[in-house]
């Protein structure tokens, strides 16, 4: 009786066979939970929003002291981003400046889905990135609701999820982070 074996050339089928299975699977899996972190942010930036609604009605003022009319910040605080567990945001605890404050307005949701805290922004720009040179690059993303409607090169207030690096390989614009409007200044800030 003979016996049959694989030859060299079945083997190198069925491990190239295998391996285009893998990879197909993994870069499905990628792609599964990127789209679910998106979609956990996109969920958690609502709740923020909501809260942000409910301080506006106590205090009548947003997130960073930023009057009703969104055009100005009522304590002349000059820095413009904030982690949202951050006294002066208002949203989880106070600084003691807010008046009429009965929060906190938020669960302790301080970071997202990749790890990075959840800002309020209230300068976002409305344009994308610097690049090396200094010029700006219009790279908003499918995700930065809080441009929607904005013109180029505007800034607008923000609770965000600065995930996407940009060029440089900082946090910050690159048009992947998840980005919801606060208010729009009716004169907005410059850069």
């Amino acid at each position: 009786m003979k016996s049959r074996a694989f030859t060299l050339v079945e083997i190198v089928v069925v491990v190239a066979i295998i391996a285009i299975l893998a990879t197909v699977i993994l870069v499905s899996y990628g792609n599964v939970v990127e789209n679910s972190k998106k979609s956990k942010a996109k969920g958690e930036i609502q709740a923020f929003l909501t809260g942000i609604k409910m301080m506006k009605l106590d205090t009548g003022e947003y997130p960073g002291h930023i009057n009703s009319l969104c055009n100005k910040n009522i304590t002349g605080d000059t820095l413009e981003e904030y982690d949202v567990d951050e006294e002066y945001v208002g949203l989880i605890k106070t600084d003691g400046l807010y008046k009429n404050w009965n929060g906190p307005y938020m669960d302790q949701i301080t970071t997202d889905p990749w790890g990075n805290p959840y800002q309020s922004d209230n300068d976002y720009y409305c344009g994308g990135y610097k690049d090396a040179s200094g010029t700006y690059e219009w790279a908003v993303g499918e995700m930065e609701q809080a441009c929607d409607g904005v013109d180029k090169g505007k800034y607008v207030r923000v609770i965000a999820s600065e995930h996407n690096p940009d060029p440089e390989g900082t946090r910050g614009y690159g048009g992947g982070n998840v980005a919801a409007l606060i208010c729009k200044p009716p004169t907005p800030p410059t850069p």
